[in-house]
């Protein structure tokens, strides 16, 4: 179709430089004025019909084609015979007899190659719905991407909420450990004070039962720290008893 539309339009060109020349050997008298003025009104009416063709999408381009011709036909009759009446010529009758035809069969070709208003309708609602089609994706795009925004802020939440429960029991088991160590060391050093009390008495020896006495210890029964057999002579196993 754009290689008719380029052909029509060198034609037109063409068509356009004929027309000036016919214009100038009309005013000049030369005669050349109809020699020029035929051959500009045939290429006018092919490179019309050529770039009509070229530049219009039709289901039917050989109906439109013809119809297209049979319009510029018309004109062109219908220029002739206002030109016979202004004249005179006698051919008057006839050119407008052609032009009503020329008509006619313009009309009914146009007819045919117009598009149906079903067609018409179906094709307006098939742009309509290629036009809702991108308005469509971007929606679903704009909702799938904040799927994916409020998904990974959830995510995130999550995330901080398990690493600060994680360091809550850190600082739990810390304290937990510090509690603990402080309570060993307590214990540690009250073994401590107690055990050199305990290893006094458990190394305690008296000499005789005035040591013990003096001690206040006595009786010493046995298995008492400072018990000896020295110290019960009886052998009763209570030792200064007396």
């Amino acid at each position: 179709m754009s290689i008719l539309s380029n052909i029509g339009a060198a034609l037109f060109f063409i068509a356009f430089i004929l027309l000036i020349l016919c214009i100038i050997s009309f005013f000049k008298k030369n005669g050349k004025a109809k020699q020029y003025g035929r051959p500009t009104v045939i290429l006018f009416m092919i490179s019309i019909i050529l770039i009509t063709a070229g530049t219009t999408k039709s289901e039917h381009p050989v109906v439109e084609f013809f119809s297209t011709l049979s319009f510029i036909l018309f004109i062109f009759f219908l220029v002739l015979a206002i030109l016979s009446v202004i004249k005179k010529t006698g051919v008057a009758k006839k050119q407008f007899i052609i032009t009503a035809v020329l008509f006619v069969i313009f009309v009914a070709l146009l007819g045919i190659s117009a598009p149906s208003s079903e067609k018409t309708t179906a094709t307006s609602t098939k742009v309509a719905s290629n036009n809702e089609e991108p308005k469509d994706s971007e929606q679903k795009k704009e909702l799938e991407k904040k799927e994916a925004d409020e998904k990974t802020q959830k995510q995130e939440d999550e995330k901080r909420l398990a690493e600060e429960q994680a360091r809550k029991q850190e600082d739990e088991k810390r304290q937990a450990d510090e509690q603990a160590r402080k309570q060993q060391e307590e214990q540690k050093a009250q073994q401590a004070q107690t055990q050199p009390a305990n290893g006094n008495t458990d190394s305690a020896y008296y000499k005789n039962c005035a040591a013990v006495r003096a001690a206040g210890k006595a009786p010493l029964h046995k298995g008492q720290p400072g018990y000896s057999s020295h110290l019960d002579r009886d052998g009763d196993g209570i030792a200064c008893e007396k």
